[in-house]
């Protein structure tokens, strides 16, 4: 794969969705609300995840502290929203977290397709959390709090980027050139928001 080929969009409408958000301490909150929501499923994910590829080492490693942040960032993100004057949403159940798992059967050991799979959604994911995070941060210059937590989670998203891409770029050159590139397009289409 070529450099470009590791280029992802922004989040359709990202540019709409930053406005609204920065809009009012109030929308500011529900946002919170929605991104805390989205990390604790992605806590739930990367905490099957962890088990599915126990013997994949260096993958199992950076799921484990990937979720470790993923599970820092909702607690950051709560406990902003509350006080903003949102308030705190329930936790994803199980059935939906295993819709961002393709490929995983009954949490048996893990193949190199299911990683793939599931690296390339996770890789897409980050990516634009990365730069949504990173847009958010320079959109709220008026609440300095809120504007320097973004900027942190955007630095975290940016070391899953780089994990990630280093676990697909070896798989990308031996026998799955063509699968990564497709797997990238199709989670870019179906993912209308990342955060």
């Amino acid at each position: 794969m070529q450099e470009k080929d590791w280029i992802i969009e922004p989040i359709p409408n990202q540019e709409r969705e930053i406005r609204v958000a920065a809009r009012s301490r109030r929308i500011l909150a529900a946002y919170l609300n929605r991104i805390c929501w989205n990390e604790m499923r992605g806590v739930e994910a990367l905490s099957i995840a962890t088990r599915y590829f126990s013997r994949v080492p260096y993958a199992s490693l950076n799921f484990a502290r990937h979720n470790a942040d993923e599970a820092r960032h909702a607690a950051m993100f709560a406990s902003r929203a509350v006080e903003l004057g949102g308030m705190i949403v329930p936790v994803p159940g199980r059935a939906d977290v295993l819709s961002l798992l393709p490929g995983f059967k009954n949490e048996e050991q893990g193949d190199v397709d299911a990683l793939v799979h599931f690296m390339t959604r996770g890789y897409v994911e980050e990516y634009r959390g990365m730069l949504f995070f990173e847009a958010m941060s320079e959109a709220l210059d008026y609440d300095n709090l809120t504007s320097r937590m973004f900027k942190r989670i955007a630095q975290d998203e940016r070391m899953h980027v780089s994990y990630m891409r280093e676990l697909l770029e070896p798989l990308a050159e031996d026998g799955y050139s063509e699968i990564i590139p497709a797997l990238m397009t199709k989670y870019q289409q179906a993912t209308t928001v990342s955060i």
